[in-house]
């Protein structure tokens, strides 16, 4: 199952700004000491004292027993679906990125390294270049990509000890690989470029119809299978407690984009027409599967409600439903389902009682239960 990257916003963040990266990048790994504090979630709640500083951005997972999730200064990870938690990394800086390629294998994107584990996230090394990157998509153990804010590509061959950048012809927004073959980049001028040798050569598809306002914000891609696709836009500022946001679909490869979701936006003014099934919020990110299905989070700081949308044939329908039986005062940061059923939740909350959550559901998010409350 492929994962979408996700958005990472907090209420008052409206864009990612990242520095960009030297090129070429080279340099051994340092090993990285791992926290030995554990927390168990099996007879309820629990909870990491970590302060009001330290929050949870992204989560990832391999398997249903095999997790991470990160954020502000820590990673946690989990070996048994989330009944005990690890702290397997703490230190200085922003984990905005997490990506498992198989139950071993497990990148973390910070903004000035990368941190690479080979155990499922109990031991991390880390890159000492300064690889300042806005995101990764590792399609293998060996094979990785990057896109860095000047919009320039650039891969890795050797696991991330070494990137080099890749000489294309456009600017790119957003990358997904579904194997270290098959490529797809989203454009700054809002076409589709794709790739069958691994970026040796790269073909043009289709166009995004959203308009010359959705240059800026943030861009989400990924693939799934050869043919089907699904691209997340959002704008890049909001208010009124909205973020404009839209979700396209394909199901030919990236010839044509087909409008499957829109998030209406206050500010926006007449921007982008209403033709879609609508849910004001703020974004969070899409878990896809090559069936069809899709799940999407979106959280809405007006009600204080966190919604997660389903759809089972491949945007055409959609299914609403709030994971929480109390309201949120927060955003969703991230959302990862390994199955149609298994899926966990990054959530962080704004009240006096706790600064985030890790929620967890197995019916496919009809019913969620707290694994871990971080105050």
């Amino acid at each position: 199952m492929k994962r979408v990257r996700l958005i990472g916003m907090m209420l008052g963040t409206c864009a990612l700004a990242f520095s960009s990266v030297a090129e070429p990048l080279h340099g051994a790994r340092a090993s990285v000491a791992a926290d030995s504090r554990s927390v168990a979630a099996s007879s309820g709640v629990a909870a990491v004292q970590l302060g009001k500083s330290a929050r949870l951005d992204t989560v990832s997972f391999a398997t249903s027993a095999i997790g991470c999730a990160g954020g502000h200064g820590l990673i946690l990870c989990t070996r048994n679906g989330g009944k005990r938690w690890r702290t397997s990394w703490t230190s200085a800086g922003q984990v905005s990125q997490l990506q498992f390629v198989d139950a071993q294998h497990v990148w973390a994107l910070l903004s000035d390294r990368l941190l690479e584990s080979s155990d499922g996230g109990m031991h991390w090394q880390r890159s000492q270049d300064t690889v300042r990157l806005s995101s990764i998509d590792f399609p293998s153990a060996q094979v990785g990509w990057g896109v860095k804010t000047n919009g320039r590509l650039v891969t890795t061959t050797d696991g991330g000890n070494s990137f080099t950048a890749e000489h294309t012809p456009f600017t790119v927004r957003a990358v997904s690989f579904l194997d270290s073959r098959h490529g797809w980049v989203y454009q700054a001028d809002g076409h589709i470029a794709s790739t069958d040798d691994a970026g040796r050569t790269w073909s043009t598809g289709g166009a995004i119809g959203a308009g010359a306002s959705w240059t800026s914000g943030d861009a989400q891609l990924t693939f799934v299978t050869t043919m089907r696709g699904w691209l997340l836009l959002t704008l890049g500022s909001g208010c009124m407690s909205m973020m404009p946001y839209l979700l396209y679909y394909t199901g030919d490869g990236g010839v044509q984009w087909h409008r499957r979701f829109t998030g209406p936006g206050a500010c926006a003014g007449g921007i982008y027409p209403i033709e879609a099934p609508v849910v004001p919020g703020y974004p969070g990110n899409l878990s896809a599967f090559p069936s069809g299905r899709a799940l999407f989070s979106v959280v809405s700081p007006a009600d204080l409600m966190l919604h997660v949308v389903s759809t089972h044939d491949a945007g055409r329908h959609w299914t609403q439903r709030t994971p929480t039986a109390r309201k949120i005062a927060g955003v969703t940061l991230a959302m990862a389902f390994v199955s149609a059923t298994h899926g966990w939740l990054v959530t962080g909350d704004a009240g006096a009682t706790s600064v985030g959550r890790i929620i967890h559901t197995t019916d496919g998010g009809r019913t969620w239960r707290t694994q871990v409350l971080i105050h």
